[in-house]
């Protein structure tokens, strides 16, 4: 799915791709991974100045998540 954004300047195409949170971490596990942090995105502070709607948006519907893994020890 593709999206054009304009949020802050020249609008962008964002290419993304929604998953269940089980089929992500179940890819994780596959892979011998384990997840040691997980933070959702979150928008710049500059952009609470520049578009106060688009900021309180993306505060409450975060449109990114990272992971941090590790391979997984079996020990």
């Amino acid at each position: 799915m593709s999206e054009d954004w304009n949020t802050i300047g020249q609008p962008v195409e964002v290419s993304f791709y929604r998953r269940p949170l089980s089929m992500l971490f179940g890819w994780l596990a596959n892979a011998g991974l384990c997840v040691v942090d997980l933070h959702e995105g979150t928008p710049a502070a500059e952009m609470k100045e520049k578009s106060p709607v688009h900021y309180e948006k993306l505060t409450r519907n975060p449109n990114f998540i990272f992971f941090k893994c590790a391979r997984h020890s079996t020990k």
